[in-house]
């Protein structure tokens, strides 16, 4: 596993984005329900939140965002639970195909600590044939990629991005949720 361990600049991080293009087939986020303390599908209305204004604004503005994904949707569930974080609320996982479609959208992010609120949906992370390759926790400035592949270190270091190799650790699987 690679930490890196430097903030990107836009373009290094419009570099990966074109990479996990090559390297990847689907990638995730997530969409906080802080209003949502239980987890039923039932009570989960992103829209109907009765959360603060900035919040309101946020949850607005994400859903106009989101119907350009919904054509190439994988799998949306609830959960408390996103990759290998537990949070103290619910969340609307997303999982969507990698098609070169949706490229102006991730390219708008400019910078992995923009996938955050109030910005855009949380922690954007790719996958490659279910495991996951790169994660992010974008509120705590935490990047990762799971690999050992030289060939993955090399463009990473033309791309000029810092990292450092980390111990063995558990790769984040969503394989199971993943339809192709």
């Amino acid at each position: 596993m690679l930490q890196i361990t430097k903030k990107m600049k836009e373009s290094q991080y419009n570099q990966l984005i074109s990479y996990m293009y090559q390297r990847c087939d689907a990638f995730t986020f997530h969409l906080p329900n802080y209003d949502n303390k239980d987890g039923s599908i039932d009570n989960f209305n992103r829209l109907e939140s009765k959360g603060n204004q900035e919040y309101l604004d946020y949850l607005q503005n994400i859903d106009d965002w989101l119907r350009n994904f919904e054509k190439y949707l994988l799998s949306r569930w609830i959960s408390n639970e996103y990759i290998d974080s537990i949070h103290g609320y619910y969340s609307e996982i997303w999982v969507v195909k990698l098609v070169i479609e949706l490229s102006p959208y991730l390219y708008l992010g400019t910078s992995f600590d923009n996938w955050n609120f109030p910005k855009l949906p949380e922690d954007l992370s790719f996958y490659s044939k279910g495991k996951c390759f790169f994660h992010t926790i974008a509120h705590e400035y935490l990047y990762f990629i799971y690999t050992d592949d030289d060939l993955d270190k090399l463009v990473l270091k033309k791309i000029g991005i810092k990292y450092v190799e980390m111990p063995d650790s558990t790769i984040p699987d969503i394989s199971y949720t993943l339809t192709y």
